[in-house]
């Protein structure tokens, strides 16, 4: 989920730091151990001159289903450059996670937006495009994710994994399945705006950049900092008001 878009001239080189920074691009897949997720809801700040930006990343849940949202502003000194909407709706089903929806809004370029419904009955997915177009992609691998349901299932797995261990996980981006790397490394601190924390850093490797994200396991693995490309983005929010219970189950399925 980008959070920033592509620009011209002088800021194209620091928009295309920002979008990856900005979408948390936090890739993840199946691990044997596996903790559920914990809702909260988290502010977020980060600065790369001469552009700033402020999200606000949510993950609720409702029985068995999640709903992670990120909703965040781009800004070039006082104007407002773009605005970003994230989305992604999971199932939980025994010890693993299925995406079921994913979709990204960008304000200034509509062409970048995507709306994806995976059906794992079928192990395909239908993608509409921003410029109207559709393609279904089948044979889905499984487990797959978009680039926001990934992030989920990395705080899933991040609990059980040891220092040095290693995942390869499969992402459906655009249309396009690409695979990432992700090693968890030990716990250092990490200075916050509100605290100093102790967050255990991961690792990201890929073809479109690499970066580390760094999870406090003393606030349920709530992210505190994401590091992409030179760019970083600190948690505002104080973390012990960052945490959200989950709803009962009962109600509908969310959507985007």
């Amino acid at each position: 989920m980008p959070l920033f878009r592509r620009a011209t001239g002088a800021m194209k080189k620091n928009t295309r730091f920002a979008v990856l920074a900005m979408s948390l691009l936090l890739y993840a897949g199946a691990s044997p151990a596996f903790t559920p997720p914990a809702p909260f809801t988290a502010d977020f700040t980060g600065a790369r001159f001469p552009l700033s930006a402020k999200a606000r990343i949510s993950l609720s849940r409702t029985g068995d289903f999640y709903r992670y949202t990120l909703t965040g502003s781009v800004h070039a000194a006082f104007y407002k450059w773009t605005e970003i909407y994230d989305c992604s709706v999971l199932q939980l089903r025994g010890n693993e996670l299925y995406p079921l929806e994913y979709v990204h809004r960008d304000s200034r370029n509509s062409r970048r937006n995507v709306h994806t419904r995976f059906d794992w009955a079928r192990k395909s997915a239908q993608i509409t495009l921003g410029d109207g177009s559709e393609r279904e992609i089948n044979d889905l691998p499984q487990p797959v994710w978009d680039v926001m349901s990934i992030q989920v299932r990395m705080r899933a797995d991040v609990p059980g994994a040891a220092p040095g261990t290693s995942f390869d996980y499969t992402v459906l981006e655009r249309g396009k399945i690409a695979h990432r790397r992700v090693t968890v490394d030990g716990a250092e601190s990490v200075r916050t705006d509100t605290h100093d924390l102790q967050a255990t850093g991961v690792r990201l490797e890929g073809v479109k950049g690499a970066g580390t994200f760094w999870f406090a396991k003393d606030y349920a693995w709530l992210p505190v900092r994401i590091s992409m490309n030179d760019v970083t983005l600190d948690l505002a929010s104080r973390p012990e008001q960052a945490m959200q219970p989950a709803a009962p189950p009962g109600a509908a399925r969310p959507g985007c």
